[in-house]
């Protein structure tokens, strides 16, 4: 998208940003969609002077029937190509014209989040079973290792008895 961004001329310096913005009425809401495009690669999106994400954007446009593939307005001449369509295409169209296409969206994002949840869990549960088994082993030879020793009860009763050899001179 850099190309879009102001290079210069000969009476003018470059700029580093982009901005393109659109308006939207429906009947006395208005609605104001601002996109900024930096020169390093960065973007920022807007709706009614609030930063927004991307996702918020696209669902926003999902919900209006206003999109790249969308065919909320009709051009003259299209109609013939809607009836000729085969059905699975015009199931298509019928779904984003109608709004479910925006719920089918964002259940897909939900079920590939559970599935990235899923395998995490996974992950982790394999981990834990990974790290239990050592500790079971090492509990079962600690427990082995006490009835193997001497009791301390019996040092502590014995008294000590030192042993010297006297040196003659």
């Amino acid at each position: 998208m850099g190309d879009v961004i102001f290079h210069g001329s000969n009476g003018k310096r470059p700029v580093n940003i982009a901005e393109v913005a659109i308006e939207l009425s429906d009947g006395g809401q208005d609605m104001l969609v601002k996109r900024r495009i930096y020169r390093d690669g960065s973007n920022e999106y807007f709706m009614n002077g609030a930063s927004v994400r991307l996702r918020d954007v696209q669902d926003f446009f999902l919900g209006t029937g206003i999109g790249m593939n969308s065919y909320a307005i009709v051009e003259q001449g299209k109609i013939e190509y809607f009836i000729q369509m085969k059905p699975q295409e015009r199931k298509i169209v019928i779904e984003e014209t109608s709004g479910v296409t925006r719920f089918e969206e964002k259940k897909r994002d939900a079920m590939v989040r559970l599935e990235e949840v899923s395998k995490n869990v996974e992950r982790i549960e394999d981990i834990y079973g990974r790290s239990r088994r050592p500790s079971r082993r090492l509990a079962m030879s600690g427990k082995d290792g006490r009835s193997s020793r001497p009791s301390t009860s019996l040092c502590a009763k014995s008294t000590p008895t030192f042993w010297s050899m006297a040196t003659e001179s």
